[in-house]
């Protein structure tokens, strides 16, 4: 079983113009970014065999701390996930490879939280993106496929790192679909997009909204999602409006008393909502919304918190020094991967921001 490596500066081998050479993140992000799939194959030298290897799949799962974060799904005869091997040690990959050598996919999920390889790319990963990751795990016998033709809510990143994989992408369905989506399968009715092969240290990436379909070849296949969860306007709206609500009374205020039987004819309700709504871009709540956006991203950094301060910079987010806040060096937003100070609200206040994989609860204190 190979070693694996934990010096944090392992983390600077990795950049996404590195994962998607010759492509420039600049062309990634104007021509393909939420737009069209891009194939990148390996230039010479680089190699995705550091991140994870066959021989490390006992071992990465004997890390995994959640029983449900590892199952099986799929098969040569069709895509039924079987039941979460949730005993230990032996019996647990007894169970697994029993599955395996029926043709079952093995997937570990959230393998970004306990593997460090792929926690270290996460983290370059989101300084080059400014969105939250999250990474799984799928490992395909020969011949077999582990999913129906589906299409994911979010972006994604497939990173081959052994064996090869034949993959059928079709024509968008759903353009932009909401960050909060989790996609859902389809039965195509359009011809291909595309077909290609992914071989081992080849990239792909697909938008949110894009039908495929993958199986191995003749051989067996490892690859990792890496699931691309940016930070919408959408999202910054709702943290401004909560910033406003929070820090300027006229937000609190009750809405005018003809609202209900004029709506928009009334006198009052339009021009008091144009006031509302000058609000939001006001410099000082959008700064405050963009610190806690921010801080929603930082929170699912891959890395220990006390090593994400760098990423909070490299995100555009400069927040107030806090005394109290020695789990990031007193440095930065968070106390604690789901607990922070911020100067936009008073008092102490509970809030939820964002849905799914990136909704975090702040415990928000007066700085």
């Amino acid at each position: 079983m190979s070693s694996r490596p934990t010096d944090p500066a392992v983390a600077a081998q990795w950049s996404l113009e590195k994962l998607i050479a010759p492509v420039s993140a600049e062309d990634f992000f104007s021509t393909y970014l939420e737009r069209d799939f891009l194939h990148a194959t390996p230039r010479t030298g680089r190699s995705l065999a550091t991140l994870f290897q066959l021989g490390d799949l006992e071992k990465l799962i004997s890390q995994m701390q959640d029983p449900d974060a590892v199952r099986t799904t799929g098969g040569r005869g069709g895509n039924k996930d079987g039941p979460n091997p949730s005993a230990r040690g032996g019996t647990r990959m007894g169970s697994l490879y029993a599955d395996y050598s029926r043709g079952k996919t093995i997937v570990v999920n959230g393998i970004h939280q306990s593997w460090e390889p792929v926690r270290d790319l996460c983290a370059a990963l989101t300084s080059d993106l400014a969105m939250a990751l999250q990474c799984n795990l799928y490992v395909t016998p020969a011949h077999a496929q582990g999913l129906d033709c589906h299409w994911d809510g979010h972006d994604v990143l497939i990173l081959q790192v052994d064996g090869s994989k034949d993959w059928t992408l079709y024509p968008m369905i759903d353009t932009l679909s909401a960050p909060d989506d989790e996609g859902k399968s389809v039965s195509p009715t359009a011809a291909p997009l595309m077909q290609l092969t992914l071989r081992a240290g080849d990239v792909l990436y697909m938008p949110r909204g894009m039908p495929h379909v993958a199986r191995a070849t003749d051989e067996t296949s490892a690859h990792l999602t890496i699931g691309l969860i940016g930070v919408t306007w959408r999202d910054l709206m709702q943290a401004a409006v909560h910033v406003a609500a929070e820090t300027r009374q006229d937000m609190r205020r009750v809405l005018p008393p003809d609202w209900l039987s004029k709506g928009i004819a009334g006198p009052s309700l339009p021009m008091a909502y144009r006031q509302a709504i000058a609000v939001l871009a006001d410099e000082d709540v959008l700064r405050r919304a963009l610190d806690l956006v921010a801080a929603k991203v930082i929170s699912q950094c891959a890395r220990p918190v006390q090593q994400s301060v760098s990423v909070a910079r490299s995100c555009g987010c400069d927040h107030p020094r806090h005394p109290g806040d020695a789990a990031i060096g007193k440095s930065g937003p968070l106390r604690d991967r789901r607990r922070g100070r911020h100067p936009a609200f008073s008092g102490r206040t509970d809030h939820q921001f964002g849905q799914g994989p990136v909704g975090v609860r702040f415990l928000c204190r007066n700085a």
